[in-house]
């Protein structure tokens, strides 16, 4: 017997939000420590090796959003991805790559 799509298509809702929430985490994670090690090289007087994982880490951050943002606002008239029409919440055409 075969699941239902709408099963299936919770169940992938699911772990997508899950993996989000972890990713998110990880990047957060990494960012603080990167600019705590950034300020303890500066405190230590090391100023010019501090600010470079200060920068980096802003930079880094920074160059993500950016990215997210222009990714987002791509030409209207082209077809969607499955990952846009996954966020979108076009159910028939995730429902179709599960059939």
């Amino acid at each position: 017997m075969q699941p239902s799509a709408s099963w299936v298509w919770q169940k992938a809702l699911h772990h997508r939000q899950s993996m989000e929430v972890r990713s998110q985490t990880f990047t957060f994670a990494l960012a603080l420590i990167t600019v705590l090690g950034g300020i303890v090289l500066i405190a230590l007087g090391k100023a010019a090796q501090g600010l470079v994982p200060l920068v980096a880490a802003v930079a880094g951050l920074g160059g993500l959003f950016v990215y997210r943002e222009v990714r987002s606002h791509r030409d209207p008239g082209r077809e969607k991805s499955s990952d846009e029409q996954y966020r979108a919440g076009d159910r028939a055409a995730v429902d179709k790559t599960f059939r």
